[in-house]
């Protein structure tokens, strides 16, 4: 099995306005890291380390507001259960963060979750996706090949929301960890629970688009084609941040997915036409 990968590309990109933000935490039973990280190990790209900003955190205030706050919720979606009881008896953890331009590439994306299954490796607890809202199990970092092409799956959360909000606007599908992509969280609402898994399938394939480069705002209009006749045109409308989305934490900007009408080039106030078309996606 090759030990190395090519650096994470993005070969559609399009520089957007928007930075790339990245955060994990991760808890370790002992202050340090008891060991360095490995290119071949752990899955660094290659060439010139990729510097991000890695330190030490022993404040249990702000370590606390992690496991006992509103992501402590989120724990329970983790593959393997993480105990929150045994990080909250932790001394410290190490924060690995990045700040930086829209990139034309995720060498820095790519760095960060090396650098965390790195973490793992050498004895971290858990690590906390801060943007992505998701709990790592270090069993589950260490499942993952150093040498692997890009997944947005591993990035990106996708979540269909129950219960329904209300009457008029149902079940929202929507994504979390755009940002370390330097693009806005991509929303559908008025969904019922038939919706779940293909409005999951759709936000995911644009969400691998702008991962891949691709800068979506009011102006752009969206054809997905799976296998299969290709479907609707959909425009998006601009929501300034996500905080009508549960705890945002992080106000990231978030585009709205509606129907597109190409024959008046207008842009509806639904989903319908999509909505109709993603029942039949197998």
């Amino acid at each position: 099995m090759p030990t190395s990968t090519a650096v994470w590309s993005r070969p559609f990109h399009q520089h957007g306005s928007q930075s790339a933000e990245l955060l994990w935490v991760a808890w370790m039973p002992q202050m340090g890291i008891p060991g360095a990280f490995s290119r071949s190990l752990d899955g660094l790209p290659p060439g010139d380390p990729v510097e991000l900003d890695t330190r030490l955190i022993d404040d249990k205030g702000w370590l606390g507001e992690w496991i006992t706050g509103p992501f402590a919720s989120y724990a329970a979606f983790s593959s393997t259960p993480i105990d929150l009881k045994r990080l909250k008896a932790c001394p410290g953890a190490v924060v690995v963060r990045d700040s930086r331009g829209d990139p034309s590439d995720l060498a820095a994306l790519q760095t960060g979750v090396a650098m965390c299954r790195g973490l793992a490796r050498l004895g971290a607890l858990a690590v906390l996706d801060v943007y992505g809202h998701r709990w790592w199990h270090p069993e589950a970092l260490l499942a993952l090949a150093p040498a692997r092409e890009f997944d947005v799956r591993e990035h990106v959360r996708i979540t269909f929301e129950t219960p329904a909000r209300n009457i008029e606007e149902g079940h929202w599908c929507h994504t979390r960890g755009m940002k370390k992509l330097a693009r806005p969280e991509i929303l559908m609402r008025g969904l019922e629970p038939r919706h779940a898994n293909p409005a999951g399938r759709f936000l995911n394939e644009v969400a691998l688009r702008m991962a891949h480069g691709k800068w979506y705002d009011e102006n752009s209009q969206v054809r997905i084609t799976p296998p299969g006749e290709a479907l609707p045109t959909v425009g998006f409308r601009e929501i300034p941040d996500d905080s009508g989305t549960p705890s945002p934490m992080f106000v990231n900007a978030c585009l709205e997915v509606f129907d597109f009408y190409e024959r008046t080039q207008e842009v509806s106030n639904s989903c319908v036409n999509l909505l109709a078309a993603l029942e039949q996606w197998a």
